[in-house]
């Protein structure tokens, strides 16, 4: 990626945005994943079982589904040998809520303590809430869990992606390497951000009930905090280095559950317009093994400008102001991601 397309920022319409969606096409990325390993978070449903099944077509050799019901993954593994019958590699299952700072950070002891390589990590797993309500940590459950807890995850991961950066690399995949892919949305454009002017502290605003405005507005709000993590985290050591990279990934608009809560009318009017898991997924496997620019936003399997807001100079206040107030946190509740930060 150029220069210009990371610090270029795009204003998209919702009618821009439907048009690109009806005539957006590219096709699966071809590549052999044999000998990686791939941990997806929320892989057992939706977009995450979608992306589980590229991998497998793909020939990772160990994929590793996380999600909060150990019982939905062991189901979903069985369906995958059952969709993927070529399928000869591992999938294991292993719990994760990131809803509790607690469950993330044995979740992560878990993995660095595996022998095993990690290549590519998927933060997948996300919320959508229709009223406010918080976690046992105190935060509002979209905040913590698409926001705070993702990248506490993606951090405390870090050093086990680069110490696989050191492995022999599989003649499969040769050059490509380990990786961190957040998803994000294209939602990030039409996000207001009022809390963008908070003169104290931007997590305790957003985290304040009567700065909640509505569903979608702070799904859309969380998917920027998405955007701002990637780009953070592409600034760390592991990513300047060169021996790890990271991206945020927009799948588009697909099927989705998450639209439960918007009414059965237009639950079905999004869901018709909307594509299939498995086309948004190609967006994941394509950001996740193609080496793209670090913190940069995929989406069309390419690398894309971000919002407008998130490319301007209060967008990079925002961002930074959000990232040092998360570094605070996770101090504190995570003391081991000091060595990282």
């Amino acid at each position: 990626m150029v220069e210009s397309s990371y610090e270029q920022g795009l204003t998209l319409s919702p009618l821009k945005a439907i048009w690109e969606h009806f005539t957006g096409n590219f096709p699966v990325p071809q590549v052999n994943l044999e000998g990686r390993t791939v941990l997806v978070t929320g892989g057992n449903a939706g977009l995450g079982y979608a992306s589980v099944l590229h991998y497998a077509r793909s020939n990772a050799s160990r994929i590793i589904i996380a999600s909060r019901d150990l019982k939905r993954i062991q189901t979903s593994i069985e369906q995958v040998y059952r969709d993927v019958p070529t399928y000869k590699g591992k999938i294991d299952a292993m719990q994760v809520d990131l809803s509790s700072f607690d469950s993330v950070r044995t979740f992560c002891e878990s993995v660095k303590a595996d022998s095993g390589r990690l290549d590519i990590v998927l933060a997948n797993a996300g919320i959508m809430n229709a009223k406010y309500a918080q976690t046992g940590d105190g935060y509002e459950r979209v905040l913590q869990v698409n926001g705070l807890a993702t990248g506490l995850m993606a951090v405390l991961l870090l050093p086990k992606l680069e110490e696989t950066a050191s492995l022999p690399v599989p003649e499969a995949s040769k050059g490509m390497k380990p990786s961190i892919t957040i998803v994000a949305s294209d939602v990030h454009y039409f996000a207001i951000f009022p809390q963008k002017n908070a003169t104290g502290s931007l997590i305790e605003a957003l985290n304040d009930p009567t700065q909640f405005e509505n569903m979608s507005e702070r799904y859309n709000m969380s998917k920027v905090l998405s955007v701002f993590i990637a780009r953070e985290i592409s600034k760390l050591p592991s990513v300047t280095s060169g021996k790890v990279t990271v991206t945020s990934v927009n799948p588009g608009l697909c099927k989705s559950e998450f639209r439960a809560d918007m009414g059965p009318v237009l639950a079905k009017i999004m869901n018709w317009i909307a594509w299939t898991s498995e086309k948004g997924a190609r967006n994941f496997l394509y950001a996740s093994t193609q080496n793209c620019s670090p913190g940069s936003y995929i989406s069309g399997c390419r690398e894309q400008p971000v919002s407008t807001f998130v490319a301007s100079h209060k967008g990079r206040e925002t961002q930074e102001k959000y990232w040092k107030e998360s570094m605070d946190i996770w101090r504190k509740v995570a003391p081991e991601t000091n060595d990282v930060l």
